[in-house]
């Protein structure tokens, strides 16, 4: 492993590049009582340094746990790449398509027209900034809002009829750990995000909130409900499984 010189030095703060890992932070910390690594993706590698320890005991440290910080690296920028808006991979929701259109301007702009979420970026800007992607993020989270709004709560109301379920709230929320729930007292709320999945899976979801207005537990009898009214239960529940929602932050 290689070391590099100094990119810049910042009163307590010193920015290093090391071959293999990349750009590394070194920072003087009061607080800190050991040399600690952290890795976020707003951040990249920081590392809090104890005011009486010395930046060459801290690049040594660093060059000790190469091997785990390229584990955390390569795990962030999965999770990145999967998550990543561009121009070369098509995006879509159930509705729209995204189509990203560079002009000669300083904003950036977003416009819902009837097949396509239209977003126009200056021709300069890098797509794969975090700034950029947050701005992408919140397009698509209201174009997912919507699209909710104009096709859930109607299929909610006709599968509550064709099965003969009674709720009392139906709630439509930005929820990204799980699809739905339902309440005590008979309240669904659902994920916008239901609008990335087949329709199918989304009666699925609908009507797996809906047994839990007369079952709140996941036992043999709501099991055996869900297979009547949805017609598969272990295969839909299958199928479920390589669908995840995939808009975290």
């Amino acid at each position: 492993m290689q070391i590099y010189l100094n990119l810049s030095s910042v009163k307590d703060e010193v920015i290093e590049h090391i071959a293999s890992i990349g750009e590394v932070r070194f920072l003087k910390s009061k607080r800190a009582k050991r040399i600690n690594i952290s890795i976020k993706p707003e951040q990249g590698v920081r590392v809090a340094v104890p005011v009486r320890s010395s930046l060459k005991a801290a690049k040594a440290f660093v060059i000790e746990k190469e091997q785990w910080i390229l584990k955390h690296l390569e795990r962030l920028n999965h999770k990145k790449s999967s998550q990543t808006f561009c121009e070369e991979k098509e995006f879509k929701t159930r509705d729209h398509t995204l189509k990203i259109i560079r002009e000669e301007r300083n904003n950036m702009n977003a416009r819902l027209e009837k097949d396509f979420i239209i977003v126009r970026i200056p021709e300069y800007l890098e797509i794969n900034q975090d700034f950029v992607q947050d701005f992408f993020k919140k397009v698509v989270s209201e174009t997912l809002r919507s699209e909710a709004k104009q096709y859930i709560p109607r299929k909610v109301k006709e599968l509550a009829e064709q099965h003969k379920f009674s709720y009392n709230e139906l709630r439509l929320k930005n929820i990204k750990t799980r699809w739905g729930s339902c309440s005590t007292k008979n309240n669904i709320n659902l994920s916008i995000h239901l609008m990335m999945l087949p329709d199918h899976l989304i009666d699925f979801i609908i009507l797996h909130e809906l047994c839990h207005t007369i079952h709140k537990n996941h036992g043999p009898k709501f099991k055996a409900l869900l297979d009547e009214v949805s017609g598969d239960q272990k295969g839909l529940e299958k199928e479920m499984k390589d669908y995840r929602i995939w808009m975290k932050g």
